[in-house]
């Protein structure tokens, strides 16, 4: 029955357009949409670019509940972004969970 209720869910999921936010980054932050998320709440940033792929911005927060905000960069330069950020927060790579791998690879 889990299986079941899980696998709709997905299917579900799989179905529906991603929603575009406006991303802005600033001396005191980055937002996206209406949720600010300060530089004083975050630990480090990585910049997850592969030419021609995808361009992600993954944010590692201080709340224990909430580990990583990740942002599409879509059309945005993933260079000047870091450039930005990098005055604010030190870079460290940030492991792909499993979630993140099968949520790529059905297209979340």
């Amino acid at each position: 029955m889990f299986l079941i209720l899980s696998s709709l869910v997905l299917l579900l999921y799989s179905k529906q357009k991603p929603t575009t936010s406006k991303i802005t980054v600033n001396q005191s932050g980055v937002s996206v949409g209406d949720e600010v998320y300060y530089y004083k709440d975050l630990k480090s940033f990585w910049i997850e670019y592969n030419p021609g792929g995808s361009k992600e911005l993954s944010l590692e927060s201080a709340k224990w509940y909430m580990p990583y905000v990740k942002v599409m960069l879509n059309n945005q330069n993933p260079v000047e972004v870091r450039s930005l950020v990098i005055n604010f927060l030190p870079e460290k790579e940030h492991e792909n969970s499993l979630v993140d791998h099968i949520g790529r690879k059905l297209g979340l």
